[in-house]
């Protein structure tokens, strides 16, 4: 007899099943490449990269690097979610490759890619995802790009301006701009 708690793994693909799909996106930023990294690479400061992310942290007893494991608190259609990432492969300052603890499709994997250039740096984010059998590749493909191009332009947009690493206050008390209930006049 099973276990109310067991369940049936089955990663999308076992057996062949599911196509893999890679979208990305890329963006030129006007900022060092040191600069862009501290401000993608901590989970602190993902309130201020995704609208849904209310706060990020490094997972206690996780080391930093390979094996790392960030937490975010996320809010979809009203309701707080908790995500945990794990990060995969590191080339500190220039490439980061994670994955998301718990997702059935093994393929899945996003890939976050800085280079230098002229004018500051070339950001770069590629994520990896199966499409479940009859479903349609298309659709999901467009959500992704559509994902991956607003993050690019969201790096960008912060990266450019003058930004506070988490948390800001000088005493060390976390921002309230990081507060769910803040909210900017005309936004």
């Amino acid at each position: 007899m099973r276990k109310w708690f067991q369940r049936d793994y089955r990663p999308l693909l076992d057996g062949g099943q599911g196509e893999v799909i890679e979208v990305s996106g890329s963006v030129e930023i006007a900022a060092t490449r040191q600069s862009v990294w501290a401000l993608i690479k901590p989970a602190e400061n993902g309130p201020l990269l995704s609208p849904h992310i209310i706060r990020g942290f490094h997972v206690p007893g996780t080391p930093e690097g390979v094996g790392e494991v960030q937490g975010f608190i996320t809010v979809h259609e009203g309701r707080k979610h908790i995500v945990g990432i794990e990060l995969v492969d590191e080339v500190p300052g220039e490439l980061a490759v994670t994955r998301v603890l718990g997702s059935l499709d093994d393929a899945s994997r996003t890939t976050y890619a800085l280079s230098d250039t002229a004018g500051g740096c070339r950001f770069e984010q590629r994520e990896r995802f199966t499409v479940p059998p009859n479903h349609d590749a298309e659709a999901f493909e467009r959500h992704h790009q559509e994902l991956v191009d607003l993050l690019v332009q969201r790096v960008k947009l912060v990266a450019e301006r003058t930004w506070t690493p988490y948390p800001a206050a000088p005493d060390g008390r976390p921002d309230v701009r990081f507060s769910p209930e803040y909210r900017t006049a005309g936004l």
